[in-house]
């Protein structure tokens, strides 16, 4: 959908008329093609996170059997045991579409020029969306789930710290550690992971945090 400037009906529109109209005509198309691209990106996202899902179910398959029958036994099995995720490559498209969905555009993100003469070797990925990412990767980490679960919440981070910058095409995956699970009522149970964020090739993590879960049975 454009947008469309109305004019008066002259043989010969004036000068200022013309570039009205114009430039109307284009700030139209823009839109049309910035809609176009929105729901193109939509697509693309839905697209990764079918993916992402049906990676998690096959994990989940994986555990058939072994999966544990009680929350007691759960708790023993996955405290203190590390499971890691596949690896995610971060590409310009993704950093851009975060870029458009949080009006971050800062040009660190989204212009390599730029990037490149504030010093970065080229664009780099918004802390946040590593920090985002890594629901996704902990899906595909295949940690055991809850007996009986009904529903699992996002409970908060603790002690975010992002180390190192995620450049444009850089491999990510993380790594995340159970280190305690309790009861926090009835029926409700609190998990604490550590969790990092590994980058390929790099001895330090884009980031580290304390992630805070609530399982509801």
């Amino acid at each position: 959908m454009g947008f469309v400037l109305q004019t008066s009906k002259r043989a010969n529109p004036g000068p200022v008329e013309s570039r009205a109209t114009a430039r109307a005509g284009a700030i139209g198309r823009a839109y049309s093609a910035s809609r176009v691209k929105s729901k193109l990106r939509a697509l693309v996202l839905v697209d990764r996170y079918r993916l992402c899902k049906v990676a998690a179910d096959k994990r989940r398959q994986s555990v058939g059997e072994n999966a544990p029958d009680t929350v007691e036994d759960w708790v023993a099995r996955v405290v203190g045991h590390p499971a890691v995720s596949d690896w995610v490559t971060v590409d310009q498209e993704m950093i851009t579409g975060f870029a458009d969905v949080t009006r971050d555009w800062n040009f660190l993100h989204v212009d390599e020029e730029a990037a490149s003469a504030a010093g970065m070797d080229r664009t780099i990925a918004h802390g946040f969306l590593t920090l985002s990412l890594m629901s996704p990767m902990r899906m595909n980490a295949g940690l055991l789930p809850c007996p009986g679960l009904k529903m699992a919440m996002n409970y908060g981070l603790d002690a975010v710290r992002f180390l190192a910058p995620v450049y444009a095409g850089d491999r990510i995956r993380g790594h995340f550690t159970t280190e305690e699970i309790v009861e926090a009522h009835p029926g409700r149970y609190r998990e604490r992971l550590k969790a990092s964020v590994e980058i390929e090739g790099q001895e330090k993590p884009a980031l580290v945090a304390t992630w805070l879960a609530l399982y509801v049975t």
